[in-house]
């Protein structure tokens, strides 16, 4: 039986003493049982009492829930703001970083360029042989090999050969050695 069934009786439209929708003001003791039908249920005293206590304890935990709620906006609020706070610090940092980084950035991008100049001017006049060779990697890499293989005699010497002789120059022994180093790191 829901809420509606229940107090069915009280919420007649002349149930109510005065009230809105009520239609006699006075009733007489001898008017309610008239009205109400054989066999419902009437809510007693225990009935009232228990939805009493009920609706108090939802209000009790309906303010506790507001406090903690409220208590929970007002720590976000203030995290919030302290973030911010930070992000205003970091904000800063970032700037004098981004300041000095900058003439950085256009001094190495100034040295890769006169690096890339460099490189390219070793291998102009290198055979297409040697520029198989060069293993692949950055212009300073590349360089780094360039260098140990004129140390090592392999590049920079001029030898009378013909192509595809492999000999070395009149007077020379070859050097195994010499290669060997070009491809160790």
């Amino acid at each position: 039986m829901n809420f509606r069934q229940r107090f069915k009786p009280f919420l007649a439209p002349d149930a109510g003493k005065g009230e809105p929708g009520g239609g006699n003001p006075d009733p007489t003791p001898l008017d309610l049982p008239a009205k109400i039908p054989a066999g419902t249920n009437l809510p007693t005293a225990e009935d009232f009492a228990k939805l009493k206590s009920d609706y108090e304890h939802m209000l009790t935990v309906h303010l506790d829930m507001k406090a903690k709620y409220e208590k929970r906006e007002k720590a976000d609020s203030k995290a919030a703001e302290e973030a911010l706070a930070k992000q205003g610090e970091f904000k800063t940092l970032y700037e004098t970083a981004k300041a000095e980084l900058e003439p950085l950035k256009i001094e190495r991008d100034a040295q890769a360029a006169v690096i890339k100049e460099y490189y390219e001017a070793e291998i102009k006049g290198l055979d297409k042989a040697i520029l198989e060779v060069i293993p692949d990697g950055n212009d300073v890499a590349k360089l780094k090999w360039l260098a140990k293989a004129k140390a090592s005699g392999i590049i920079g010497t001029k030898q009378a050969t013909a192509a595809g002789d492999r000999t070395p120059a009149p007077g020379k022994k070859a050097d195994p050695s010499g290669i060997r180093a070009l491809f160790k790191k």
